[in-house]
Protein backbone atom coordinates (compact mmCIF):
# COMPACT_ATOMS: atom_id res chain seq x y z
CA UNK A 1 0.00 0.00 0.00
CA UNK A 2 0.93 3.10 -1.30
CA UNK A 3 0.92 4.84 2.41
CA UNK A 4 2.96 8.01 1.21
CA UNK A 5 0.21 9.08 -1.06
CA UNK A 6 -1.25 10.55 2.65
CA UNK A 7 2.32 12.51 3.41
CA UNK A 8 2.04 15.89 2.16
CA UNK A 9 5.35 16.14 1.92
CA UNK A 10 5.88 13.48 -1.03
CA UNK A 11 3.24 15.53 -2.90
CA UNK A 12 4.96 19.12 -2.31
CA UNK A 13 9.14 17.39 -2.76
CA UNK A 14 9.27 13.87 -5.01
CA UNK A 15 5.56 13.86 -7.01
CA UNK A 16 6.03 15.89 -10.41
CA UNK A 17 4.18 15.88 -14.01
CA UNK A 18 6.35 12.93 -15.32
CA UNK A 19 5.46 11.73 -18.71
CA UNK A 20 3.53 8.81 -16.76
CA UNK A 21 1.61 11.51 -14.88
CA UNK A 22 0.85 12.66 -18.62
CA UNK A 23 -0.23 9.81 -19.74
CA UNK A 24 -2.31 9.15 -17.18
CA UNK A 25 -3.99 12.66 -17.84
CA UNK A 26 -4.76 11.61 -21.40
CA UNK A 27 -6.31 8.28 -20.18
CA UNK A 28 -8.52 9.97 -18.20
CA UNK A 29 -10.59 12.32 -20.92
CA UNK A 30 -10.78 9.27 -22.72
CA UNK A 31 -11.98 7.21 -20.94
CA UNK A 32 -14.19 9.81 -18.81
CA UNK A 33 -15.15 10.94 -22.20
CA UNK A 34 -16.03 14.70 -21.25
CA UNK A 35 -14.49 18.27 -20.60
CA UNK A 36 -12.99 18.30 -17.00
CA UNK A 37 -11.82 21.22 -14.82
CA UNK A 38 -8.49 20.37 -13.13
CA UNK A 39 -9.92 20.29 -9.80
CA UNK A 40 -12.21 17.51 -11.17
CA UNK A 41 -9.56 15.81 -13.05
CA UNK A 42 -7.26 15.80 -10.50
CA UNK A 43 -9.73 14.73 -8.15
CA UNK A 44 -10.23 11.42 -10.47
CA UNK A 45 -6.57 10.79 -11.09
CA UNK A 46 -6.01 10.56 -7.05
CA UNK A 47 -8.96 8.42 -7.23
CA UNK A 48 -7.34 5.75 -9.56
CA UNK A 49 -3.86 6.41 -7.83
CA UNK A 50 -5.61 4.89 -4.87
CA UNK A 51 -7.39 2.45 -6.31
CA UNK A 52 -4.46 0.96 -7.68
CA UNK A 53 -1.79 1.24 -5.28
CA UNK A 54 -4.99 -0.79 -3.22
CA UNK A 55 -5.09 -3.59 -6.09
CA UNK A 56 -1.32 -3.67 -6.04
CA UNK A 57 -0.90 -4.37 -2.54
CA UNK A 58 -3.55 -7.11 -2.60
CA UNK A 59 -1.59 -8.71 -5.11
CA UNK A 60 1.51 -8.88 -3.51
CA UNK A 61 0.57 -9.41 0.18
CA UNK A 62 -1.89 -11.07 2.83
CA UNK A 63 -0.61 -9.91 6.13
CA UNK A 64 -0.10 -6.00 7.69
CA UNK A 65 2.95 -6.27 9.89
CA UNK A 66 2.62 -6.48 13.16
CA UNK A 67 5.62 -6.85 15.71
CA UNK A 68 3.06 -8.90 18.39
CA UNK A 69 2.22 -11.46 15.72
CA UNK A 70 4.13 -14.91 14.10
CA UNK A 71 5.27 -15.52 11.02
CA UNK A 72 7.06 -18.22 8.98
CA UNK A 73 9.21 -18.28 5.79
CA UNK A 74 7.41 -17.32 3.09
CA UNK A 75 4.62 -14.98 4.32
CA UNK A 76 4.20 -12.16 2.31
CA UNK A 77 4.09 -8.61 4.81
CA UNK A 78 2.83 -5.10 4.07
CA UNK A 79 4.69 -2.89 6.01
CA UNK A 80 2.53 0.47 5.86
CA UNK A 81 5.14 2.60 7.60
CA UNK A 82 7.98 2.02 5.05
CA UNK A 83 5.50 4.14 2.26
CA UNK A 84 3.66 0.94 1.69
CA UNK A 85 6.47 -1.38 0.71
CA UNK A 86 5.77 -4.91 0.71
CA UNK A 87 7.96 -8.32 1.14
CA UNK A 88 8.82 -11.65 2.13
CA UNK A 89 10.01 -13.16 5.43
CA UNK A 90 13.15 -15.54 4.18
CA UNK A 91 14.29 -16.38 7.82
CA UNK A 92 13.06 -16.64 11.12
CA UNK A 93 15.44 -16.36 14.25
CA UNK A 94 15.32 -15.96 18.03
CA UNK A 95 15.51 -12.97 19.35
CA UNK A 96 18.24 -12.27 22.22
CA UNK A 97 17.67 -9.24 24.80
CA UNK A 98 17.23 -10.21 28.32
CA UNK A 99 15.42 -7.06 29.17
CA UNK A 100 12.49 -8.86 27.29
CA UNK A 101 10.56 -11.81 27.11
CA UNK A 102 11.11 -13.88 24.34
CA UNK A 103 10.67 -13.36 20.98
CA UNK A 104 12.00 -13.72 17.59
CA UNK A 105 13.45 -11.88 14.49
CA UNK A 106 12.24 -12.05 10.80
CA UNK A 107 14.33 -11.24 7.66
CA UNK A 108 11.71 -9.84 4.95
CA UNK A 109 13.11 -9.59 1.66
CA UNK A 110 11.73 -6.64 -0.63
CA UNK A 111 12.34 -5.81 -4.16
CA UNK A 112 14.96 -4.37 -5.81
CA UNK A 113 17.13 -4.52 -2.35
CA UNK A 114 20.56 -6.61 -1.67
CA UNK A 115 19.95 -7.64 1.57
CA UNK A 116 16.89 -8.49 4.01
CA UNK A 117 15.81 -6.45 6.40
CA UNK A 118 15.04 -7.20 9.67
CA UNK A 119 12.05 -7.02 12.16
CA UNK A 120 11.39 -8.19 15.29
CA UNK A 121 8.17 -10.74 15.80
CA UNK A 122 5.79 -12.06 18.68
CA UNK A 123 7.48 -9.44 20.66
CA UNK A 124 4.88 -9.15 23.31
CA UNK A 125 5.96 -5.95 24.97
CA UNK A 126 3.55 -3.32 26.46
CA UNK A 127 4.73 -0.84 24.10
CA UNK A 128 3.84 -2.58 20.81
CA UNK A 129 -0.05 -3.25 22.26
CA UNK A 130 -1.35 0.17 20.58
CA UNK A 131 0.61 -0.57 17.88
CA UNK A 132 -1.71 -0.06 14.68
CA UNK A 133 -1.29 -1.86 12.05
CA UNK A 134 -3.80 -0.79 9.63
CA UNK A 135 -4.35 2.77 10.33
CA UNK A 136 -2.16 4.19 7.00
CA UNK A 137 -4.20 1.26 5.12
CA UNK A 138 -7.52 2.35 6.85
CA UNK A 139 -6.69 5.71 5.99
CA UNK A 140 -5.76 5.60 2.66
CA UNK A 141 -9.68 6.57 0.58
CA UNK A 142 -9.54 9.10 -2.01
CA UNK A 143 -10.72 11.77 -0.37
CA UNK A 144 -8.40 11.44 2.49
CA UNK A 145 -5.76 11.71 -0.49
CA UNK A 146 -7.55 14.45 -1.92
CA UNK A 147 -7.16 16.22 1.16
CA UNK A 148 -3.76 16.16 1.48
CA UNK A 149 -2.47 16.75 -1.77
CA UNK A 150 -5.71 17.87 -4.15
CA UNK A 151 -4.31 21.59 -4.24
CA UNK A 152 -1.43 20.51 -5.11
CA UNK A 153 -1.97 17.76 -8.14
CA UNK A 154 -4.54 20.55 -9.35
CA UNK A 155 -2.36 23.38 -9.40
CA UNK A 156 -0.07 21.53 -11.26
CA UNK A 157 -2.67 20.07 -13.86
CA UNK A 158 -3.88 23.54 -14.24
CA UNK A 159 -0.47 24.81 -15.46
CA UNK A 160 -0.30 21.80 -17.76
CA UNK A 161 -3.65 22.23 -19.17
CA UNK A 162 -3.28 25.88 -20.02
CA UNK A 163 0.12 25.06 -21.39
CA UNK A 164 -0.77 22.43 -23.31
CA UNK A 165 -2.42 20.72 -26.34
CA UNK A 166 -5.83 21.43 -24.62
CA UNK A 167 -8.78 23.32 -25.56
CA UNK A 168 -10.39 25.18 -22.94
CA UNK A 169 -13.96 26.87 -22.45
CA UNK A 170 -15.58 28.05 -19.47
CA UNK A 171 -12.90 26.83 -17.00
CA UNK A 172 -12.87 23.05 -18.62
CA UNK A 173 -10.73 21.21 -20.60
CA UNK A 174 -10.28 18.73 -23.17
CA UNK A 175 -7.55 17.83 -25.65
CA UNK A 176 -7.97 19.22 -29.05
CA UNK A 177 -7.82 15.83 -30.81
CA UNK A 178 -11.02 15.19 -29.15
CA UNK A 179 -12.71 18.20 -30.23
CA UNK A 180 -15.53 17.70 -32.84
CA UNK A 181 -14.66 19.55 -35.98
CA UNK A 182 -17.29 22.58 -36.37
CA UNK A 183 -16.44 23.40 -40.02
CA UNK A 184 -17.16 27.05 -41.75
CA UNK A 185 -20.56 25.55 -43.13
CA UNK A 186 -21.77 25.07 -39.14
CA UNK A 187 -20.22 28.61 -38.22
CA UNK A 188 -22.21 30.41 -41.09
CA UNK A 189 -25.24 28.56 -39.71
CA UNK A 190 -24.81 30.20 -36.65
CA UNK A 191 -23.90 33.38 -38.15
CA UNK A 192 -26.88 33.47 -40.39
CA UNK A 193 -29.26 31.93 -37.40
CA UNK A 194 -27.93 34.93 -35.13
CA UNK A 195 -28.16 37.49 -38.32
CA UNK A 196 -31.82 36.66 -38.53
CA UNK A 197 -33.61 37.25 -35.41
CA UNK A 198 -31.12 40.20 -34.48
CA UNK A 199 -30.26 38.15 -30.88
CA UNK A 200 -27.92 36.27 -28.95
CA UNK A 201 -29.06 32.95 -29.31
CA UNK A 202 -28.05 29.92 -26.55
CA UNK A 203 -25.89 27.09 -28.04
CA UNK A 204 -28.16 24.55 -27.46
CA UNK A 205 -30.14 26.39 -29.83
CA UNK A 206 -27.79 27.06 -32.41
CA UNK A 207 -27.08 23.48 -32.65
CA UNK A 208 -29.90 22.39 -33.49
CA UNK A 209 -29.62 23.43 -37.21
CA UNK A 210 -25.74 22.13 -37.51
CA UNK A 211 -25.33 19.37 -39.41
CA UNK A 212 -23.22 17.42 -36.47
CA UNK A 213 -22.45 14.03 -35.91
CA UNK A 214 -25.32 12.09 -33.62
CA UNK A 215 -23.25 9.37 -32.19
CA UNK A 216 -20.60 12.02 -30.30
CA UNK A 217 -21.26 12.73 -26.56
CA UNK A 218 -23.39 15.56 -25.88
CA UNK A 219 -21.13 17.34 -23.75
CA UNK A 220 -18.34 17.18 -25.49
CA UNK A 221 -20.21 18.45 -28.36
CA UNK A 222 -21.42 21.11 -27.21
CA UNK A 223 -18.35 21.95 -26.19
CA UNK A 224 -16.64 21.76 -29.10
CA UNK A 225 -19.07 24.18 -30.46
CA UNK A 226 -18.38 26.35 -27.76
CA UNK A 227 -14.85 26.23 -28.47
CA UNK A 228 -15.35 26.63 -32.23
CA UNK A 229 -17.38 29.90 -31.78
CA UNK A 230 -15.10 31.68 -29.05
CA UNK A 231 -11.87 31.07 -32.00
CA UNK A 232 -14.74 32.41 -34.41
CA UNK A 233 -13.88 36.14 -34.29
CA UNK A 234 -17.36 36.53 -36.05
CA UNK A 235 -19.01 35.79 -32.67
CA UNK A 236 -19.10 37.04 -29.05
CA UNK A 237 -20.45 35.24 -25.63
CA UNK A 238 -23.25 37.83 -24.67
CA UNK A 239 -24.07 35.52 -21.67
CA UNK A 240 -21.96 33.90 -19.16
CA UNK A 241 -19.39 31.12 -19.43
CA UNK A 242 -21.82 28.49 -17.59
CA UNK A 243 -24.92 29.68 -20.18
CA UNK A 244 -23.06 31.32 -23.18
CA UNK A 245 -25.54 33.23 -25.78
CA UNK A 246 -24.08 33.80 -28.50
CA UNK A 247 -23.97 37.03 -30.23
CA UNK A 248 -22.36 38.84 -33.69
CA UNK A 249 -19.97 41.38 -33.58
CA UNK A 250 -21.55 43.27 -35.81
CA UNK A 251 -24.72 43.35 -34.44
CA UNK A 252 -23.67 45.12 -31.40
Amino acid sequence: MSAHLLDRSYWENEWSLTDEVKEAILDLFLDVNRPMTPYYLAKQYLTRLVETAKEESAAVAQDVYNPTQAYAVGARLLFPQLKGLAGEVVAVREGHNPRYDPFKVIAVQFPNEDEPREFVAEFNHPAMLNFDTAANLAELTPDAVLHVAGDIVEAAFARYLEEGDFAEFGGRYLPEGMLVEVNLGNRNIAEAMIDVLGQPLPTSELMKEMELPKETNKEVLTFSVNVALARDERFYNAGDEKSPQWHLHRLK
